[in-house]
């Protein structure tokens, strides 16, 4: 399973629900730093409010990868295809499906 690091912490998993359930008010996005966003310091050890937009936007772009979409994707033909909810291009949709094979594996069948 590939995973963000340096940099790119908040686009794990758990900082995407974060964004996604929370949105401006979250604690851990928006942290300044890994520990503090692991610990869900956001609000006390925020990130500069350039940093934020620019996760902001990212989120936004990236929204299927978020857990509960991911987990959809996984279902196969079984799940509801909100990985796919905003017509994707053919392109787009293979984006999708080769990132979520390699980072949760083959979906049901």
């Amino acid at each position: 399973r590939k995973h963000a690091d340096g940099d790119d912490w908040w686009k794990r998993p758990e900082f995407i629900d974060d964004y996604q359930n929370a949105g401006p008010s979250g604690k851990k996005w928006t942290a300044g730093n890994p520990t503090a966003g692991a610990l869900g310091l956001g609000h006390d050890c925020p990130a500069s409010g350039p940093e934020k937009k620019k996760r902001e936007d990212w989120y936004k772009d990236n929204w299927w990868k978020a857990p509960e979409v991911c987990d959809d994707w996984a279902k196969g033909p079984a799940g509801n295809e909100t990985w796919k909810k905003d017509n994707p291009s053919p392109e787009e949709q293979k984006k999708r499906d080769d990132w979520y094979r390699a980072n949760k594996g083959e979906p049901a069948a």
